[in-house]
């Protein structure tokens, strides 16, 4: 079956570019062979994997595969979180924080809110910053 491209100008665009950054290295014509197989081989080892509905490459660890995509994205907290804890998102940064009972987080009541008994707040829990 005969491949056709999609947009004859992507060619255009590409074989000049190409052609630059292989002139602009000085590369010579084994490197260009060698290149050219490990992209082959590449793109056959991405594309067989993609067919079965896999990622396009292995996931590294802390990230799992969304194959309605075929990217690997991360794992809440990469994963790290034992247990007994649950990762905590606040703005970018990630951490484990140890639950109490269910699913709730044993962390200090928001500032400036007042505690249901009226008492003071409980002290720090040492594993927090």
């Amino acid at each position: 079956m005969r491949t056709r491209w999609r947009k004859p100008w992507t060619l255009a665009l590409a074989v000049p570019v190409l052609t630059a950054g292989v002139v602009a290295c000085g590369a010579s014509a084994s490197t260009l062979v060698n290149a050219g197989l490990n992209t082959a081989v590449g793109a056959t080892v991405a594309k067989v994997r993609r067919n079965r509905g896999d990622c396009y490459t292995w996931c590294a660890e802390g990230t799992t595969c969304d194959r309605s995509s075929g990217n690997c994205v991360p794992i809440p907290c990469r994963g790290m979180c034992g247990i007994s804890e649950r990762c905590l998102r606040q703005g970018l940064n990630e951490r484990c924080v140890p639950t109490v009972g269910g699913d709730t987080a044993a962390l200090p009541p928001p500032a400036g809110q007042p505690l249901p008994d009226g008492g003071a707040p409980p002290a720090r829990p040492p594993w927090l910053p």
